[in-house]
């Protein structure tokens, strides 16, 4: 099994992006979330790098390592971006009409990171003060995947406002919350107000003047409109997680915290590399960690992330699943579908435990790419 140098980052935090504005602001999401690992790494003596894989990078727009401030100073976290050029994405299927394959550049990045336990993670995300200074105390363990509940909050936050003080905004600003049972929004603006898990069909226009109430920070008005709630979940994972044999997991926004040793990442070979949009593929592999034999570690609040919402329809929510699925079919862009996932685990229980599905070339393993240390 290979594991980390002596002297490596006891966390290696990998995420992938291009220069291409998906979302909505991507680059002022992406210098906040630089700027609060960063910070919060100096601040807290953790030991860590920032794993960026560049995937793709269009050729008319000027690479992330000059369209970024980078800290002059990083202090205890290095800083890499390591670049898949265009050449190699269109090895790909689907390649013309995707522009990153999120699950593939990850696994990119975790083959390459150098540190003894490696979170996978996206460049929208803000990690809570006792989240990092849990980290800092290296209580990790390998065996274990961990995982943490993602509060969602407007973009953007204050851009100037200190890390701390824009901590503290999030947390007074968080409208939805993705837990392990699952989806939650906020009954009205108020940062004591309770949460209430959401109907499986958020009416757009609700869950959209909730988001412009929380984002003006005034008046309840808006959050009156979002007050349909009943349960949310995937009929289909709810069926199958009725079964003893297969667990119930935190797999609500997993994508955004995955958590493990670098050793276990590597012994299930990361991600599925499907040749596809990422839509419930970081939940296959937690389905397989634990087929592994990995144990689920649920982090509790006040540990937690905010994640700077993004445009709808750009990526999966409530109110903006109709827009994504219309986006994916008009270019030919396949996902997994609810009843996909379902066989996919249903798959992987009944398959032998170190079952995996990846060959022993992920990540691109097999190729030299550029890596660039940016300042």
């Amino acid at each position: 099994m290979s594991r980390a140098a002596p002297g490596s980052p006891y966390l290696s935090v990998v995420a992938t992006s291009r220069n291409d504005d998906h979302g909505g602001n991507l680059l002022g999401r992406m210098q906040l979330f630089v700027d609060g690992l960063a910070a919060q790494c100096r601040r807290h003596g953790l030991e860590a790098e920032l794993v960026l894989v560049e995937w793709n990078p269009p050729a008319n727009r000027p690479r992330l390592a000059k369209a970024l401030r980078w800290p002059a100073d990083p202090g205890p976290c290095q800083l890499r971006i390591i670049e898949v050029p265009p050449s190699l994405h269109t090895r790909y299927r689907h390649s013309e009409a995707l522009p990153l394959f999120q699950m593939i550049a990850k696994n990119v990045g975790i083959r390459r990171a150098r540190g003894r336990f490696v979170l996978a993670t996206n460049i929208d995300i803000l990690f809570s003060e006792p989240l990092m200074a849990w980290l800092a105390r290296r209580p990790l363990a390998p065996g274990r995947f961990y995982r943490v509940d993602r509060y969602d909050v407007p973009s953007p936050p204050p851009a100037e406002a200190t890390p701390q003080d824009r901590l503290a905004w999030c947390a007074r600003h968080t409208f939805r919350v993705a837990r392990r049972d699952g989806i939650y929004i906020r009954t009205r603006l108020d940062p004591d107000a309770p949460f209430k898990r959401t109907a499986p069909i958020m009416p757009a226009l609700a869950l959209a003047k909730l988001r412009e109430a929380a984002a003006a920070g005034s008046g309840p008005a808006g959050w009156r409109h979002a007050r349909a709630v009943l349960v949310v979940g995937v009929k289909a994972l709810r069926a199958l997680t009725r079964s003893r044999a297969i667990p119930r997991l935190h797999t609500f926004a997993c994508g955004d915290f995955t958590l493990m040793a670098r050793e276990d990442w590597l012994s299930l070979r990361a991600y599925p590399e499907f040749e596809m949009y990422s839509l419930h593929i970081d939940s296959a592999l937690l389905h397989q960690a634990h087929r592994h034999g990995l144990a689920e570690h649920v982090l509790q609040p006040p540990m937690c992330i905010y994640h700077i919402e993004h445009e709808s329809g750009s990526g999966w929510t409530l109110e903006g699943e109709a827009a994504l699925f219309d986006r994916l079919r008009r270019n030919g862009i396949p996902w997994l579908s609810d009843s996909d996932f379902q066989a996919i685990v249903g798959r992987l229980w009944a398959s032998p435990p170190d079952f995996a599905f990846n060959g022993s070339n992920w990540g691109l393993a097999d190729e030299t790419l550029e890596e660039i240390v940016p300042r």
